[in-house]
């Protein structure tokens, strides 16, 4: 038996164990880089998806914070209008008029927000005040649910739980509390209202000021500023109760009224007061969280910098092993093989050094220029950064085909579809990047869009987008041609040629050796890391097919990519079960288990908004005393936990049950992972971070539990 260069197999290990004997320190610091470079690139990846997950959170936060401010001064504004209009049917005199022009202004402030807002005239006194009082309280509602939802209710820092607490619950409840107790003067002093009201809401006052104390006991250093603030709104509470059950006797009407417009202005100021604090805590919790944020972008362009400085003692290394290689006593021939494929190793990892600098230097800098940019808007910076994090992760995908292309197409399965219908969709996603760079689509698609094929439809698609986005992006052209045309082959068998070509520059003559090669951009000045024709070819040659270029009669370049495919029989209606077009995950019962608590909150309010029953623990060894095969549906685990790992939950789970569905979720993008965990007995393997799509999308790929198969 020989190897590639004629030389028989022991010959050959022997060759090998002679140059590791042989290796000097130097060298071995190149084979621990060497092995320690994929760890490291995962490890990076892991610290760009948390970040991303704080980059989340912190944005729904920082949304919610502009909301909640909205909806405060509609509280204060709303409770303005009833207490003004009411309290004005408590004043008999022309002292009034001020209370009448109040309640006029605020209702014009208000109409366009709250159309359906009661005219004090046109109702009598307790139907108008309840109704505005139901109004308020879907403001409170809603301050309630932006509360959960923008997770400041599980805010991990004291000083910005404090402050989420005071502004989504503490000020505009006490605010609506007083508003009340200020707008009932009226009606408890004539009949529209019952005085029992008031010592309710007196007890509500006091109750909602003794949950906050109560709350912010360990986290507030000025707690006795709140405790006075309940003091005096329960103080007032009792003084508005005094004088509703004052007799009538004990003062003039002129004095009553005096005294009612007393407490009404007193009442108000109060209010105010508490609007204004809660509008100055809502600003300094707004900017904890951008500092928060800010953080964890210096945090990622650290990672990405120890990535860089890894590369580059990569390189150092592979030089100086070069160098040493050259003295070692070896015959001619096996010396000049040796030198060739290190100096091919030196210029791979140049270029990719070159490419993936490049990759992340533009966006770290992009994200630099945001995070000092004072002119745009938080919301805008978090979107855009947000595009950078997907750039990126984009990225390490490219690079995980690059390393392992079988493993690539292997996770794209064979479907059912029609070719035709795929290339479409493809292309409609390209609209936007063809306008951008001023590039006009022209189709040239077979009519029959019904009949099915088995091929690989993702890799399909993925292949129509890299070869429309290289004519887009590196031709300089206006037109870009698509032709695709199915040839029969037999039976059951025919021939798919997808052609992109466009009218733009060719590739020069000593470039076209090398055009489907990793890293290699040729002249172009674009954007991009050189993988996008590199993956097609090693796709189209994986799945027997062939990717050649040619010039255009366009003028440009033509790239043709060529793979069998087979026809498939129609699919009949499945009696027993639901289409998994259907399939959601309403009902489903997952157990999850993850050691980031961040992520694992996500992902279970992920799951839980789609319909899910989740039960989440922090590690495999809790996830295990939970799991009974009739308890869960679905297992989600992640691989690298405390206690208990990914791959030792799944083999432990598989003792117990060969039915319920395993799904590992990784970080990794590099390595073995997936093979290890299907031999495990997990059914299937999904990257970080996992989405309701992609899970579903996954649940239809096995088709194997019907019970999973419900209607959405």
């Amino acid at each position: 038996m020989k190897d590639s260069n004629g030389v028989s197999g022991p010959r050959s290990w022997g060759n090998s164990l002679s140059l590791l004997s042989g290796l000097e320190g130097r060298d071995w610091i190149l084979v621990m880089l060497l092995i320690a470079q994929p760890i490291l690139l995962t490890v990076g990846y892991q610290s760009i998806s948390r970040i991303q997950t704080i980059s989340d959170t912190t944005e729904l936060q920082l949304a919610a914070i502009t909301e909640v401010r909205e909806v405060t001064e509609h509280l204060l504004l709303l409770g303005e209008y009833r207490g003004s209009c009411a309290t004005a049917a408590l004043v008999h005199t022309g002292e009034q008029s001020w209370l009448d022009t109040l309640c006029a202004e605020r209702y014009n402030e208000l109409t366009p927000v709250y159309p359906s807002l009661p005219v004090r005239q046109n109702s009598n006194y307790a139907e108008f005040f309840q109704r505005v009082t139901e109004i308020n309280q879907q403001n409170i509602d809603t301050l309630n649910r932006l509360y959960v939802e923008s997770k400041a209710i599980l805010d991990p820092q004291a000083l910005t739980y404090q402050l989420g607490f005071e502004v989504y619950r503490f000020y505009p409840q006490l605010m609506e509390h007083l508003g009340f107790v200020r707008g009932s003067l009226a009606g408890v002093k004539f009949g529209g209202a019952d005085a029992k009201v008031l010592f309710e809401k007196g007890g509500a006052i006091a109750q909602v000021g003794q949950t906050f104390v109560d709350t912010m006991l360990l986290n507030s250093p000025n707690l006795s500023e709140y405790e006075a603030l309940v003091t005096a709104a329960i103080e007032y509470a009792q003084g508005v109760t005094d004088f509703a059950l004052m007799p009538t006797a004990v003062h003039t009407s002129a004095e009553r009224t005096q005294i009612a417009i007393e407490l009404f202005d007193q009442g108000t100021k109060m209010i105010r007061a508490l609007a204004a604090a809660s509008d100055r805590d809502a600003l300094e919790l707004g900017e904890l969280l951008s500092a928060r944020l800010d953080a964890a972008l210096g945090e990622m362009r650290m990672t990405i910098a120890l990535l860089a400085l890894l590369q580059l003692l990569l390189l150092m290394s592979a030089k100086r092993s070069l160098e040493g290689v050259r003295a070692m006593n070896l015959s001619a021939r096996a010396e000049q093989t040796a030198r060739e494929k290190l100096e091919t190793m030196l210029e791979q990892q140049k270029e990719m050094f070159a490419i993936i600098g490049h990759e992340l230097r533009t966006p770290v800098a992009t994200v630099k220029m945001l995070t000092s940019d004072s002119d745009t808007q938080d919301r805008d910076k978090l979107e855009q950064i947000n595009e950078i994090s997907d750039n990126l992760l984009h990225v390490l995908e490219d690079l995980r085909v690059v390393i392992a292309p079988e493993r690539a197409l292997a996770a794209k399965r064979s479907e059912r579809d029609n070719p035709i219908r795929v290339v479409s969709r493809a292309l409609s996603s390209l609209e936007g990047l063809l306008r951008d760079h001023g590039c006009n689509l022209e189709l040239q698609l077979p009519e029959n869009r019904t009949e099915l094929f088995s091929f690989h439809t993702q890799a399909l698609r993925q292949s129509t987008t890299n070869l429309v986005k290289n004519a887009a992006l590196h031709s300089s052209g206006t037109r870009i041609l698509v032709t695709l045309t199915l040839t029969p082959r037999s039976v059951d068998r025919a021939t798919l040629n997808l052609r992109v070509e466009d009218d733009g520059q060719s590739i020069p003559d000593h470039l076209r050796d090398s055009v489907f090669e990793a890293f290699k951009r040729g002249d172009t000045q674009a954007d991009g890391s050189g993988l996008g024709l590199f993956i097609v070819n090693n796709m189209a040659d994986l799945m027997g097919g062939t990717l050649t270029y040619s010039q255009s009669s366009m003028g440009g370049a033509a790239f043709e990519l060529s793979l069998p495919i087979f026809r498939a029989e129609a699919e009949q209606p499945d009696t027993n079960h639901q289409p998994t077009e259907r399939l959601s995950l309403d009902g489903l019962r997952v157990l999850f288990a993850e050691d980031d608590a961040m992520l694992r909150m996500l992902t279970t309010k992920l799951l839980t908004k789609a319909g899910a029953q989740v039960d989440g623990y922090e590690n495999g060894r809790l996830a295990l005393e939970a799991f009974s095969p009739e308890k869960y549906d679905l297992v989600i685990t992640d691989l690298m936990m405390p206690e208990l790992n990914g791959h030792e939950l799944t083999r432990a789970i598989r003792t117990q049950s060969k039915e319920v569905i395993i799904i590992a979720v990784t970080a990794a993008v590099l390595g073995a992972e997936t093979e290890q965990f299907n031999r495990e007995g997990a059914n299937l393997v999904l990257p970080k971070p996992i989405t309701t799509a992609n899970l579903i999308e996954a649940l239809n790929e096995l088709k194997s539990t019907p019970d999973l198969s419900r209607e959405g």
